[in-house]
């Protein structure tokens, strides 16, 4: 990403850190005098991948290389992190560290950084770039620090019916009727993130059925506030959200776990989490212009859901600048796709977005490839994911990348409840509910949640918008990956 410009920029830049001559080996040397000749991927080359063993002074030296090297190639966000591994681990350093690394990122276009600051998902990697970005200014609740393991980044100042830890938590959810095993499946995530934190820090949960029922879930809440509830969770489903939203106040703070349809101002003390499939296209498009996509051949089923996903995907990549090289829909019980492959792998096609189903993308690959071999990158969203994984048939979406919830495309094992559960994203989200709800920057507009189902920012009218993690299919499995673009 932006390597031309880049290469401009960092031409003929100060050495990396500088290490007492006997912790320098000819390898270092050679990378170098490979990066003072403007050779990133030989420098790469020459640098161990494993430092963990290396003399600290020495180890220092191959990171900050490592670092100057990766800045180089337009891999902000990697060079970052290495900075940051250096910073943290060889504290002798600090100060270079900090000094390098600003002298580095600052000699860039301001656009550059912000945009690497949009995609970047790690929290210590997001902190050093605001650090940058707020011109020098160093403010300490913004540097990352080994004493923060926390998911959580709280900030001060709670809004009005915020800030309060509440013991007492009212959880609405939908326990009977046609979506009773949705409101189960996130009634299970709310119950594990409840035990991960033990008897003593623990609210009480009071779980009471709407029944999908927007008139019934407000009658409930009126209950829970009766019987002593201090912050409700729900409800799941958005007419009983819109319900909410509607209203003029609320008493007790709120984290629904969808978004209203209906138009702001909203009522203060609600927020509005949820996984609007739209969010994923939206991700998507982002990701695609910034690997330098200009030209995308959008494919998804004629179904509401899918012009959904091409119209999220297609309003945000033409914002960013890129152009629709081709949209086309097609039926969900079609198996030849050929025709509509040839028509949408126009002249400037760089990107394929797919906004198809597991079933649907098994055949529409090994097409892809007949059509054209050499064909472009395919982006996807979480739909691909096979509920049933069959490593055999799903060689056929070898190469795919999609998004998904960090629970299922992180390069952890997901927690148990999540693994087990046969709506996994909606067990995901109940757990992150939990977690924000006791937070103590919940509503102030600033509560960053690095959670289970997204990594969560505050987006406007009190909505929290995820961010997802990136997976690929290979050898018929999806596997964790890196961003596309970044490498």
């Amino acid at each position: 990403m932006f390597i031309a410009l880049l290469l401009l920029i960092l031409w003929g830049a100060p050495p990396a850190l500088a290490a007492p001559q006997e912790d320098v080996d000819p390898a270092l040397e050679a990378a170098g005098r490979a990066l003072a000749r403007d050779a990133p991927l030989q420098a790469l080359r020459h640098l161990p991948l494993d430092t963990a063993a290396l003399p600290p002074a020495q180890r220092a030296r191959t990171l900050s290389l490592r670092a100057r090297a990766e800045l180089r190639l337009g891999r902000i966000l990697d060079a970052v992190s290495t900075w940051n591994t250096l910073w943290q681990e060889i504290p002798g350093y600090r100060r270079q560290v900090e000094a390098e690394m600003h002298r580095h990122l600052d000699a860039l276009p301001r656009k550059i950084l912000e945009v690497a600051l949009e995609f970047a998902g790690d929290p210590e990697t997001r902190r050093w770039l605001l650090w940058v970005l707020a011109e020098g200014q160093r403010p300490r609740a913004v540097m990352p620090s080994p004493s923060q393991p926390s998911p959580l980044a709280p900030r001060p100042g709670p809004g009005p019916v915020w800030g309060t830890r509440p013991q007492e938590v009212a959880v609405l959810l939908p326990l009977s009727g046609r979506y009773r095993s949705l409101g189960q499946a996130v009634r299970n995530g709310i119950e594990a993130a409840r035990d991960d934190l033990g008897p003593h820090r623990a609210p009480r949960l009071r779980f009471l059925d709407t029944g999908g029922s927007p008139q019934r879930a407000l009658e409930q809440y009126r209950a829970a506030m009766q019987e002593g509830a201090q912050a409700v969770l729900g409800p799941l489903l958005r007419p009983c959200v819109q319900a909410f939203a509607q209203q003029g106040q609320l008493p007790l703070p709120m984290v629904a776990l969808n978004r209203a349809d209906t138009a702001p101002p909203y009522p203060e003390a609600l927020l509005q989490l949820g996984l609007p499939p739209e969010g994923e296209a939206d991700q998507v498009a982002r990701q695609a212009f910034a690997a330098s996509h200009r030209g995308a051949f959008v494919l998804v089923p004629d179904t509401p859901l899918g012009r959904r996903l091409e119209a999220a995907f297609t309003t945000r990549f033409r914002a960013l600048g890129g152009r629709i090289v081709s949209s086309q829909r097609y039926d969900e019980d079609r198996t030849d796709f050929q025709h509509l492959l040839r028509r949408g792998l126009g002249h400037g096609t760089d990107v394929l977005f797919l906004g198809a189903d597991a079933a649907a993308a098994r055949m529409i690959r090994p097409q892809l490839r007949y059509v054209r071999p050499e064909h472009p990158p395919v982006l996807a969203t979480s739909r691909i994911r096979p509920r049933s994984p069959d490593p055999q048939r799903d060689r056929d979406l070898d190469g795919i990348r999609f998004t998904d919830i960090p629970a299922l495309a992180g390069r952890r094992s997901p927690p148990a409840a999540i693994g087990r559960s046969p709506w996994p994203r909606l067990t995901a989200l109940g757990m992150d509910a939990l977690a924000l709800i006791l937070h103590p920057g919940a509503g102030t507009g600033e509560t960053i949640l690095q959670g289970q189902a997204g990594h969560w920012s505050p987006g406007p009218h009190g909505r929290l918008d995820p961010r997802f993690t990136w997976a690929r299919f290979h050898a018929g499995q999806a596997v964790p990956t890196v961003t596309p673009g970044t490498r």
